[in-house]
């Protein structure tokens, strides 16, 4: 989300390709959205039992064959795998073959069908976990549509669709299964979870929208989109706002990885910046946020922690 709203920024208005990216804004916003609505309504369930709630799951069985799942909810007596889908309009689940077709404002749009999706992920879950030599638990599935207004006008067959609402009586309910593992059983897989749960990993929208780094409007930006002015040596002002950019230089940086490439050399962060100060630069990249790769001459700098770039 915050990788598009800059790279809205950076472009051109009339660019060839905002339309789209605009889009694809819409439509993370909206999912980001339906993820936090059903993580409130988790709270909502009465527990008997110890669980454990992880929201983005991803795990990987192979170099090719990787699940990525909205949430995962374990308990000692089953997993829950659930695909979190906050559309609009009127949606039809349709098989032979799997499509998600929904009707909006007129038009019919496919999409990858969600319920072939949680499938798939939970065949390569259930490979995962016994390749991690641990019991087996009975896996649960359900699909879930944060949105009330959304018409469902053709259900799935195999997964059970739920409303937003429905989410604590649906857990309430399997609940009540008898416990499979003990609570040491449970915490190794946990920790086991934990050690190969995969993290997201940014894929700069340059290169995942074809877009030449040339293209991206340089300097410092303040949010409204004004490029700023400089003022002292760390410091920029934004005629528009009239306001000082906070972390002007940190945020510009992290506009590069998240936007252009995943490394940088002092170079070119002299040219993205619009900063001539060698000196500056070098000090900035040669902290701990940044990894130093190769040699002086040659020497480029990535990120260390990308966590500390969200703050």
């Amino acid at each position: 989300m915050y990788a598009h709203k800059r790279l809205i920024k950076r472009l051109s208005p009339d660019h060839q390709k905002i339309e789209a990216i605009i889009r694809q804004l819409e439509n993370v916003t909206a999912g980001f959205n339906g993820e936090c609505r059903v993580d409130q309504m988790v709270q909502e369930v009465l527990f008997n039992k110890h669980f454990y709630y992880f929201p983005n799951f991803e795990c990987q069985l192979s170099p090719t064959r990787i699940a990525q799942i909205d949430s995962v909810l374990l308990t000692q007596s089953y997993i829950l795998l659930i695909e979190i889908k906050n559309m609009r309009g009127t949606l039809h689940f349709q098989e032979q073959p799997y499509q998600l077709i929904q009707e909006l404002d007129g038009q019919s749009i496919a999409y990858h069908c969600p319920q072939m999706q949680l499938l798939r992920a939970s065949d390569t879950f259930e490979r995962w976990l016994k390749n991690m030599k641990f019991q087996q638990l009975p896996i649960y599935k359900t699909i879930i549509m944060p949105n009330n207004r959304t018409v469902i006008k053709t259900a799935p067959t195999t997964v059970p669709l739920i409303m937003s609402k429905e989410i604590a009586l649906f857990i309430q309910k399997i609940n009540e299964l008898p416990v499979v593992i003990s609570e040491a059983q449970l915490e190794a897989l946990i920790h086991s979870i934990n050690v190969n749960n995969k993290s997201y990993k940014h894929r700069p929208l340059c290169e995942k929208y074809n877009i030449p780094i040339e293209q991206i409007k340089k300097g410092i930006i303040c949010h409204c989109g004004t490029s700023g002015i400089r003022i002292s040596e760390r410091t920029w002002h934004c005629p528009k706002c009239q306001a000082v950019i906070p972390n002007a230089i940190k945020q510009t940086l992290y506009d590069w990885f998240s936007i252009c490439a995943e490394e940088i050399t002092i170079t070119e962060c002299i040219d993205f910046l619009s900063c001539n100060s060698r000196t500056l630069i070098s000090r900035v990249l040669n902290n701990n946020n940044y990894i130093a790769i190769g040699k002086t001459r040659s020497r480029r700098f990535k990120l260390n922690n990308e966590e500390t770039f969200y703050q």
